[in-house]
């Protein structure tokens, strides 16, 4: 049988049984080996503060029917392909792929809509390639430079991924700023400097950044983090954010400091390419480094809970305990 999460309305979740799909003669037939809940935006949708216009993301194939509860989401999916249509070259049989596709535990696909993986890498790395490609857009939209001093706000997954890639740069000092004790450590383990609460960022930039951050990237999902990341910049610094607040609207101070320091405060977000990489990027060239950081920095260490997806309801209201860093679904 066929195994399906659906998100029925805020704080509730089920899993519905179904009969396994039959390609089409262009389609695959996936069966899934695990996929990762992704707390930022599925957080935001099981508690009911996702924006509709977000529900319905354009740029994931998977998620263009509907747009409102009842929905199925997740776009971190895991693989393996066990059937294929009479159009469609018979090498794929068997082959392992990663999709995004929400959590679904047979599915049909193109061959288009997949990115073929290696045998060598394990289905618990391959799971974090989406974290991991919006890791690379934020590193590639900050523009980081030798020599300076980086802040990261939020030790989450995709905090500790940029990290895990900013600390392959020649920087001065590459600082995490995470108020939770656990996430600190694991900020340090990923390449941080050093790993301090909101109170302590100041007189840690004070005494290691001289005027603060030359540059600062906000993924923590938390709206007030905003204004302290401003507060965080030198002269002329660069905040980057990459966080959705979803219906929380958060204040910021663009007073007196905020102009006199001549700020420059950026948005980043997957779904495209800015404008300045489109002569040299593509999505799939992005997708490909996802990859292959994936395969260099093996990042299913940072797995907390492994759990069946028949226990779906309780992976998520498990999202806000302090000690929940990734919840993988196994099949």
């Amino acid at each position: 049988m066929r195994r399906t999460i659906i998100f029925e309305g805020p704080q509730q979740v089920r899993v519905i049984e179904r009969e396994r799909p039959v390609p089409s003669p262009d389609q695959l037939l996936v069966e899934a080996t695990c996929s990762a809940i992704s707390a930022g935006t599925e957080g935001l949708l099981y508690r009911g503060e996702m924006p509709r216009s977000m529900m319905q993301d354009a740029t994931l194939t998977a998620l263009q029917e509907g747009g409102g509860y009842p929905m199925p989401y997740g776009y971190a999916t895991v693989g393996r392909v066990i059937a294929v249509g009479a159009q469609v070259d018979s090498a794929w049989k068997n082959r392992p792929v990663f999709a995004f596709h929400p959590h679904d535990s047979h599915f049909t696909t193109t061959p288009a809509q997949v990115l073929a993986l290696p045998e060598s890498l394990a289905p618990e790395d391959a799971v974090f390639i989406p974290n991991m490609e919006t890791a690379v857009t934020l590193t590639l939209d900050a523009h980081p430079r030798v020599g300076e001093h980086v802040a990261v706000t939020g030790a989450g997954i995709v905090g500790l991924l940029t990290l895990g890639l900013l600390s392959r740069f020649p920087l001065a000092s590459l600082l995490s700023v995470e108020p939770q004790e656990h996430r600190q450590a694991q900020a340090t383990a990923w390449g941080a400097d050093a790993s301090v609460g909101p109170a302590e960022a100041p007189s840690w930039i004070g005494e290691y950044q001289d005027e603060g951050a030359d540059l600062l990237l906000e993924v923590s999902g938390a709206p007030e983090a905003l204004n302290d990341s401003l507060s965080f910049l030198r002269h002329e610094g660069r905040l980057i954010v990459g966080s959705w607040y979803g219906t929380k609207s958060p204040t910021l101070d663009l007073g007196l400091d905020f102009h006199r320091k001549r700020l420059t405060l950026t948005s980043s977000q997957v779904s495209t390419l800015p404008s300045a990489l489109k002569g040299r990027w593509t999505k799939d060239r992005r997708l490909q480094q996802a990859r292959h950081w994936v395969e260099i920095l093996r990042p299913s260490s940072l797995i907390s809970q492994r759990m069946p997806i028949e226990k779906a309801a309780s992976a998520y209201e498990r999202l806000a305990d302090a000690d929940v860093l990734q919840i993988v679904f196994t099949y």
